[in-house]
């Protein structure tokens, strides 16, 4: 139950609280829903005429800002992304194979280039949105000023604002379809900036696409030649082992090998000679008397001459034998004739010793030759014995030499793909349907339609408004126990329970005595714990700051934050608040003072024109930062400024500057200058972010009991409260 609705039951002859207790509502019905509807219903009906008023105005307002608000048209155009178009190459050279999610990856990524800043500030440049259009839009212009080029990019990122707003860039599950969705205030501006992005991201696709292949070529051209070059070295070393070795061939075969080859050859051949003629030797001596066996030995000059003698003595036997028969054998022509046979005889018999002779010559000599050859053999064997043994050195750098060629005929193959690539001009996506610009609106028909929905949207908010004011509204009760509102009977009257938080009394404030010669203003009282620190009311602060800090516990390494209100006006909670921040400030914590009271703000009073200011992020929002003089490093005052944003934009004009990122981290000890029990709202959203709840009291404890349950603070927070100063006090604060 809310505080008036207390006040309400004692005032109607229940039994009066104590300081300590508060009342609660009546006990519910059995139904309790159907109380509430009849409640609303009754409600409904007294207020028929409030309702409908707030649906025709809401209705009305609806519509006319439907008829003055420009019509927003939008244009989509679909694109289908590639992600096999762009390869990557392995070491062997082959195009690695994308799986789906590395594809759908892709696509994702390339979706966010098409909304980055590069392609969206091409298209600004193109369409002129901030200025005239850019012949070319990468580029700057040489002679601009940097005046200029500061303006310029001033209107480019509030244009650039403005278009990340209207672009929107969607794609559907599992699919390479992209849509870029543009939004105008035209059917043909909408169609023409989807087109345009599209157009950007395409060039600034190509460029990029076209930049990496030329960097891949130059990185594949450094690498191609320093791998000839170990190619090169590889070889080079190859060659001087073999030389230095003795290990050099022809034709991809070792001398030594060919010499082995040649000399083998060689022996075969004089082996051949010498086998035969050693038969031809055993068979002129084994028969020296049979001439006609030597005719069959060969054509050599000594057998041909040996077989002319052979002929000749036989033609000179047969003339023998006929000249027998005819003349006899006293005839001096057959004489003559048995002389010449003899000669034939004796030069054949000469001929066949001269070749007996040769023969045993040329056997000898094959011998000899055999003999030489085979030494040689034996010697040119051992050399090949010795060679293997740097086999497996000339392996290895003819294995490394031909996976070197292997590795230069790749990268050559590469490059070439790489260059290729350089020159290519189609994009790694296609346009699968251009942007269309779409059917102007009917704008009297969507201002009947929002003028519908505004009257509707109206009208239940009216009826929320009634049901929240019935939630937080007391009953009106007769001295019987009814329900005023609803006419129900709802039984006696409630009994009083205690409060479920205790509230601590930390003491009374004393009055505060204007110093010497110092005016009596509330800006004095403001700094009373500053001027005046061993005063009366500066120890009471002390002993209450110190009371606060000792119900948190050490370990807790957030800010304290304490919340300072009073149950009425002008009770002196405003000058408690800050003279608690200066005692804090001054035992060397970190203090934040929050001026939460724009109703009637106090703490500004104390500023000064030359007080530094700063901004502070708090709440989400951006509000000023004053750093109060002596604790300018210490403490620090959040006022409460009506006029917030255009301070804010003043500070930000002044200097570079980088705000205060909240509380944590800054600040040890925050201090809430609350409102009083009037502005029950904003005392409950202070008390849900407040470790410690400090009231300010002027009559008793039982107020502190009521606010503390009215605005329902945290079951850990800390409740105290102290009894404010006397009424001269309140007079002086009032009239200051």
């Amino acid at each position: 139950m809310t505080f008036s609705h207390a006040k309400a039951m004692g005032g109607s002859g229940a039994p009066p609280a104590t300081p300590e207790a508060i009342e609660t509502g009546p006990p519910d019905s059995g139904n309790p829903w159907r109380d509430a509807a009849l409640m609303l219903g009754g409600r409904a009906r007294r207020h028929f005429k409030a309702v409908v008023a707030a649906g025709l105005i809401c209705g009305a307002l609806a519509g006319m800002a439907r008829l003055i608000l420009p019509a927003n048209y939008k244009a989509s155009t679909q694109i289908l992304v590639d992600p096999q178009d762009f390869r990557s190459f392995e070491a062997g050279g082959a195009p690695e194979t994308l799986d789906s999610n590395a594809a759908v990856n892709y696509v994702e990524s390339q979706m966010g280039v098409i909304g980055s800043e590069r392609v969206l500030l091409r298209v600004i440049r193109q369409l002129g949105l901030a200025g005239a259009p850019s012949a070319q839009p990468d580029t700057e212009a040489p002679n601009e000023s940097p005046e200029a080029r500061r303006a310029r990019e001033l209107a480019e990122n509030r244009a650039l604002i403005v278009l990340q707003k209207e672009i929107a860039i969607t794609r559907a599950e599992r699919s390479f379809v992209v849509n870029v969705t543009a939004m105008g205030k035209s059917p043909e501006q909408a169609s023409e900036l989807a087109n345009a992005v599209v157009k950007a991201y395409g060039e600034v696709n190509g460029i990029d696409r076209r930049a990496s292949a030329r960097r891949l070529a130059g990185d594949i051209e450094t690498q191609l030649g320093a791998l000839r070059r170990q190619l090169a070295d590889t070889e080079s070393k190859l060659l001087n082992f073999r030389t230095a070795n003795d290990l050099v061939g022809v034709n991809d075969k070792a001398i030594l090998e060919r010499r082995i080859a040649e000399t083998t050859d060689v022996l075969s051949a004089a082996e051949n000679r010498e086998a035969q003629s050693r038969g031809r030797l055993k068979e002129l001596e084994a028969a020296p008397k049979d001439v006609g066996a030597v005719a069959s030995f060969g054509p050599d000059p000594e057998s041909r001459q040996l077989q002319l003698l052979i002929e000749s003595r036989a033609s000179a036997r047969n003339e023998l034998e006929q000249l027998r028969a005819t003349l006899g054998d006293l005839h001096p022509a057959v004489v003559a004739a048995k002389t010449r046979l003899s000669e034939f005889d004796r030069r054949i018999a000469q001929s066949l010793a001269g070749l007996r002779r040769s023969t045993r010559a040329q056997t000898a000599e094959a011998q000899n030759q055999i003999a030489a050859l085979s030494k040689q053999l034996a010697d040119l064997s051992a050399q090949t014995t010795r060679a293997r043994e740097f086999e497996p050195r000339i392996q290895e750098m003819t294995a490394d030499i031909d996976a070197k060629r292997k590795s230069v005929a790749t990268l050559q193959s590469r490059l070439r793909e790489a260059e290729d690539l350089s020159q290519r001009e189609t994009p790694n996506f296609r346009v699968v349907s251009p942007a269309r610009a779409p059917n102007a609106k009917n704008r009297l028909v969507s201002a009947t339609l929002w003028t519908v929905a505004g009257g509707l949207v109206g009208a239940a908010l009216a009826f929320g408004a009634l049901a929240l004011a019935a939630i937080f509204e007391a009953p009106r009760l007769d001295p019987t126990g009814n329900d005023e509102n609803s006419g129900k009977t709802r039984g006696p009257a409630p009994r009083p329970i205690r409060p479920a938080k205790p509230v601590e009394c930390l003491g009374d404030l004393p009055d505060i005595a204007p110093a010497a010669g110092a005016r009596a203003d509330a800006a004095a009282f403001l700094r009373e714990a500053r001027t005046r620190p061993g005063s009366p009311f500066s120890e009471m602060a002390h002993a209450v700051y110190r009371r606060l800090r000792e119900t948190r516990d050490a370990s807790d390494e957030r800010p304290l934050a304490a919340l300072v209100a009073s149950t009425a006006p002008g009770a002196g909670a405003s000058t408690l608040a800050a003279n608690l921040a200066r005692v804090a400030a001054a035992d060397g914590a970190r203090v934040l003072l929050i001026d939460a009271h724009p109703a009637r703000p106090a703490q500004d009073r104390v500023l000064k024109a030359e007080t530094p200011k700063t901004l502070i992020r708090l709440a989400g929002r951006i509000r000023p930062l004053v750093r109060l003089t002596p604790f300018s490093q210490s403490l620090s005052l959040i006022p409460a400024w009506t006029d917030e944003e255009r301070i804010c934009a003043e500070i930000a004009r002044e200097s570079f500057y980088n705000p205060v990122a909240g509380v944590n981290g800054h600040f040890d000890f925050v201090v809430f200058d609350g409102p009083d029990a009037g502005d029950a709202d904003s005392l409950r959203a202070l008390a849900a972010a407040a470790d410690c709840v400090l009231l300010v009291v002027p009559r008793d404890a039982a107020d502190a009991s009521r606010l503390l349950a009215q605005i329902g603070a945290p079951a850990k927070a800390y409740a105290g409260y102290v009894r404010a100063a006397p009424a001269t006090l309140q007079k002086r604060s009032q009239a200051a």
